[in-house]
This record gives C-alpha cells, sequence and structure tokens, in this order.
C-alpha cells in the first residue's frame, strides 16, 4: 500500500498531472455551471448547493419539492456528471499541494514543505468527502429524504468544503512565500 501511495504521489506531482486535473477541472465547471442553471428556485437559491447543505430533512424536502420533474432529472444527472469533477478538482488539489510544497523544499522552506504536502492530501480527501455527499444526494434524489440522509449529507459537504478552501490557501500561500523567498535571494547583495 505504501509502494501504492508513494507511485501515486510521484505521478501527481508531475506537471502533466496537474494540466490534466486542471482541464478536467475548468470544462466540468463550465458544464456543471451551465446545466445547474435551471436549477434556482426560491427555496434552491443556490441550485444543487441548496440541497448539499439543506441540513434537514424539511428543508431537503422544500428543495427538492420546489424542482419540476425535468429539473429533478437534472440534478440527478448534475450529481452523475460532479464525480468527474470530483476526480478532477481533487487531483487538482493534490498537485497543487504537492507541487506547492516541492516548490518551498527547494527555495529553503523546509517548514513550509510538508504542510502544503499535508494541504494536497486534505483536498485529495476533499473529493472522498464529495462522493460521500454524492450518495447521500442521489439517495435524497431518488427516493426521499430523511432526517439522517440531509444531515450527513451536509456534514460530507462542509467537510469537502472546508477541506478544499484549505488547500488552495494553503497551497497558494506556501507558493507565494516560496516566490518570495527567491525574489529576496535574487535581490540580496552578493559578496565580492
Amino acid at each position: 500500500m505504501a509502494r501504492l501511495l508513494r507511485y501515486f504521489q510521484s505521478m501527481a506531482s508531475k506537471p502533466i498531472f496537474g494540466a490534466t486535473a486542471l482541464i478536467v477541472t475548468v470544462v466540468l465547471m463550465v458544464i456543471l455551471g451551465c446545466q445547474g442553471q435551471e436549477l434556482a428556485t426560491s427555496h434552491a437559491p443556490s441550485r444543487i448547493v441548496s440541497l448539499e447543505l439543506a441540513w434537514s430533512q424539511a428543508a431537503a424536502e422544500q428543495i427538492i419539492e420546489s424542482w419540476a420533474p425535468e429539473q429533478l432529472q437534472t440534478a440527478i444527472n448534475q450529481v452523475l456528471v460532479d464525480f468527474i469533477f470530483i476526480a478532477g478538482y481533487s487531483c487538482l488539489l493534490l498537485h497543487m499541494g504537492l507541487a506547492s510544497g516541492r516548490r518551498a523544499q527547494a527555495r529553503g522552506l523546509s517548514a513550509l514543505a510538508p504542510v502544503a504536502q499535508a494541504a494536497g492530501w486534505g483536498g485529495f480527501g476533499a473529493g472522498m468527502f464529495d462522493c460521500l455527499e454524492n450518495f447521500g444526494l442521489l439517495a435524497m434524489l431518488w427516493s426521499r429524504p430523511t432526517e439522517l440522509l440531509a444531515l450527513s449529507t451536509s456534514v460530507f459537504a462542509t467537510v469537502k468544503f472546508a477541506l478544499a478552501i484549505n488547500a488552495i490557501f494553503v497551497s497558494a500561500n506556501v507558493y507565494f512565500a516560496s516566490r518570495i523567498s527567491a525574489l529576496q535571494r535574487s535581490s540580496a547583495p552578493t559578496k565580492s
């Protein structure tokens, strides 16, 4: 298992991995954004995110009942397509963390490198929570919401958002810290 993780981390560190993940993420973000526009109602102002963060059976039922049958099918399709988006963005967040950690290490900021790498793995973990969230959404859309489904789906969504935001924030900060370090070194007076 450790060997497999090392191999995956090695692959995820490569620029082609990051570029592919970025392309998949952006393309799917546009597709999901366009597809989800029709889900906005007075009970679902944030479209599918409203159902992700319903928190209760009553709120989830209100959201689902506010959708016409064709909107309900769009919501189901949205969740199914989201699995591809999850693969893209979670791999992108992992790549960002690993790349910024590697950059920090190369610039002598070795204390920041493991922080960035951990944030990258946390971003990858966000995808796992997003999958659990999607299973909850599909169960509510295909059957009916329950208190446990609505609550657990919202908890998974909240953890997903927290991990993803943390991965972006930490990776960006470590990247910029390493850029500043490189600029300071290049502008430092040399001893003659």
